[in-house]
């Protein structure tokens, strides 16, 4: 492993969502082990932050891997996948009424063996898990491995399900989807929510985003946001960086962090004006995020008392 290698993991592992420079994105696109690193820094360090005692056990334990001259997620214990993809024309499977999320936590899928799948090659993105009953669409004569994400796929969770996906090629978008929400995938740099809410953290690299709507086309740069449609209009809500939104009319409002504004279906948009919770996420993107981390936990936590030993 060169000195290279040592010094950019070392820095992903302490800090997964810190900033790079140039000479260690060049490093990042050509070596695949600090790739896989990186993936998993981020897994394990991503908001909500694990506990600090999991976190570096876990980077003990990829480094000790490294070390080994192993790939760390070579033998990663993956569950199966319990992905409901649907055939054009097929019966929808029965959602569910509403149930506990905490119970729903134990079947949550994580899908990242979909990377290297060979009929991966029209990904654009990846199921990164879901908590309960949705299902996918994917485009009509498409083949996808299990849990990726591809140009024209269609998501629909239920009332049980909150979840997350990620599209770009290092996961430069993150997308929190609530339940009741239905979403098609455009491409790697847009989406279009037809119904429900979705909570976006766009990093520097997806630069360009777009979300698009019956009402309006929010565009991003480096950002967390909301997009909420619901009665004919559109909510946007952002909690860091700014988003320029646009009309069908030609109407243009651009929002900073801790704001809000709607766009109704004669296009016409209101003045933004502040958000009740101000920079804080919504509750359920917080329950989302917490039910990743539990399963986080539940995936490495065995590896914690060995690198307590």
């Amino acid at each position: 492993m060169s000195q290279d290698c040592t010094q950019l993991q070392a820095q992903l592992l302490d800090d997964p969502n810190g900033p790079l420079d140039e000479t260690a994105r060049r490093h990042l696109a050509t070596c695949p082990v600090c790739r896989e690193v990186a993936r998993d820094a981020r897994e394990i360090g991503g908001p909500p932050l694990l506990p600090v005692e999991l976190k570096e056990a876990v980077g003990r334990r990829i480094q000790a891997r490294l070390a080994a001259g192993a790939s760390p997620r070579a033998n990663a214990a993956r569950p199966p996948a319990t992905v409901h993809t649907l055939a054009r024309g097929a019966a929808a499977p029965r959602f569910p009424k509403w149930g506990a999320l905490a119970a729903a936590a134990l079947a949550l899928v994580i899908l990242g063996w979909a990377l290297w799948h060979p009929a991966a090659s029209a990904r654009v993105g990846q199921l990164d898990f879901m908590s309960g009953e949705f299902r996918l669409r994917a485009a009509a004569g498409s083949e996808r491995a299990p849990g990726a994400l591809g140009p024209g796929d269609r998501l629909h969770t239920a009332q049980d399900c909150v979840g997350w996906i990620s599209l770009g090629d290092d996961r430069e978008v993150r997308v929190a989807v609530a339940p009741d929400t239905r979403l098609s995938i455009i491409d790697r740099t847009r989406l279009q929510l037809e119904q429900g809410q979705v909570w976006l953290g766009v990093e520097p690299g997806g630069e360009g985003f777009q979300v698009a709507t019956a009402q309006a086309v929010v565009r991003v740069t480096g950002t967390r946001f909301g997009v909420v449609v619901a009665g004919g209009s559109t909510q946007v809500d952002v909690t860091e960086g700014t988003v320029q939104v646009a009309s069908p009319t030609g109407r243009v409002a651009r929002l900073a962090a801790g704001e809000t504004l709607s766009a109704t279906a004669a296009g016409e948009l209101t003045a933004p004006g502040p958000r009740a919770e101000g920079r804080e996420h919504p509750r359920w993107v917080t329950t989302a995020a917490a039910l990743e981390q539990a399963h986080a936990k539940a995936r490495y936590l065995p590896s914690v008392g060995a690198a307590r030993e």
